[in-house]
């Protein structure tokens, strides 16, 4: 008997099959915000870098926490995973967005070693590990004010102050030595500038670094940092900021600044305020007053030259002679402390000529609650005085404005 051919199964058409669909989890861990406008989330905790970018709270749903660590923390477990024994898990987040984020910008072209060669100094160098998690805090404090970690920032602050200043009783012996003090100091005085309650505060912190560079260790003993002196905070520009060109900042987003205006009201500020400092005859604050001013008028011409000028100022004002400097710091020179509330207030025209180096990193912006707290500071300043801070005190008007 002849066998049959088995009959051929009948075709299929695969749209007729329906397909098994995947589950789709990457939207799922991703934080509120970027969930809402469908865009790609970092993920990163306790901030993602959308949120970051864009000054916005980050905040991410209840039941969306991975399990193990999270990947943002298994390069760093992976690179430097001594630290998983020495830093307690819940210091780990902290460590890693200053890691990624949070690390200070100066001295510049010095990314590389803030996220490689500094974080594996922290085990030996307690305080340096306080003031990175310090740093770290009030940067996301900063960025996301609904994260509760002002108070964490504070508490980390003064630990890393307390140990920075048992340091300083010796001198560096070795190169690691130095580097973790000069360290140390840079990132105190980014978190001043976060803090924003107090110029003197950023300024006593810069004078540590210039304190330590007067020693002339790193020349004895080298240093991983470069780039120290004349130009630690500034750097390379955009093209179209390159020296002799007359071009405005831009701020934030690409918006143009009114800088003919605002320099022009900073100028007529500056020029009450010198006769003021010449009132008083004090040589301190006649030389300071004419730093800020070159400042004002170079920003008239170039934005570029006046970055220059200013990081010359970051040098030169916690270079002063003790004498001088303790003036400057006097809380009861009140002369002393419109200066300073002037610098705070340049400082929130020089920030967005952003250098090359500083890349897309938020750094804290001026607004309304970043670089300077100009109202916490002008209200520092007696009544019969307030003429000469009107100028600053509408710069933090402005500020607020911006920010509704």
């Amino acid at each position: 008997m002849d066998s049959c051919p088995a009959p051929a199964p009948p075709a299929t058409n695969p749209a007729a099959i329906p397909r098994r669909r995947r589950y789709h989890t990457k939207s799922h861990n991703a934080c509120s915000h970027c969930r809402r406008r469908r865009i790609r989330c970092s993920k990163t905790r306790p901030v993602c870098a959308g949120c970051a970018r864009r000054d916005l709270a980050c905040e991410y749903p209840a039941g969306s926490h991975r399990h193990g660590p999270p990947r943002a923390l298994l390069p760093a477990i992976q690179m430097h995973s001594v630290f998983t024994t020495l830093l307690p898990p819940t210091d780990m987040p902290l460590f890693e967005h200053f890691r990624t984020t949070a690390y200070p910008h100066v001295p510049l072209a010095n990314d590389r070693i803030w996220r490689t060669e500094i974080p594996r100094l922290v085990n030996a160098y307690p305080f340096l590990a306080h003031a990175i998690l310090g740093l770290a805090a009030s940067h996301i404090s900063l960025i996301a004010p609904s994260s509760n970690m002002q108070a964490r920032s504070l508490a980390y602050r003064v630990q890393a102050v307390r140990g920075l200043n048992g340091a300083f009783s010796a001198a560096p012996r070795r190169r690691e030595d130095g580097d973790a003090l000069l360290a140390t100091c840079y990132a105190l005085s980014m978190q001043a500038l976060y803090i924003g309650e107090s110029v003197s505060e950023f300024l006593v912190m810069l004078r540590g670094c210039h304190v330590l560079m007067t020693q002339r260790w790193a020349e004895r003993l080298g240093t991983v940092f470069g780039g120290l002196g004349g130009r630690c905070w500034f750097g390379r520009l955009g093209e179209e900021e390159e020296e002799g060109e007359t071009c405005w900042f831009k701020a934030e987003g690409g918006k143009q600044m009114n800088g003919g205006l605002r320099c022009g009201t900073a100028r007529e500020s500056l020029e009450r305020v010198g006769e003021l400092c010449r009132e008083r005859g004090r040589g301190m604050e006649g030389k300071v007053w004419g730093w800020l001013m070159e400042i004002v008028l170079t920003l008239e011409a170039s934005s570029y030259q006046a970055l220059l000028k200013f990081g010359l100022a970051c040098i030169a004002l916690p270079a002063l002679p003790e004498e001088e400097f303790r003036l400057l710091m006097d809380p009861s020179n009140v002369v002393a402390k419109i200066l300073l509330i002037h610098f705070a207030s340049i400082l929130v025209l020089i920030y967005p000529v952003r250098p090359l180096e500083w890349g897309l990193r938020d750094l804290g912006g001026p607004n309304g609650r970043t670089i300077f707290r100009m109202a916490l500071l002008c209200s520092q300043i007696p009544p019969p005085m307030l003429e000469y801070i009107a100028w600053p005190m509408s710069v933090s008007i402005d500020n607020l404005e911006e920010q509704r």
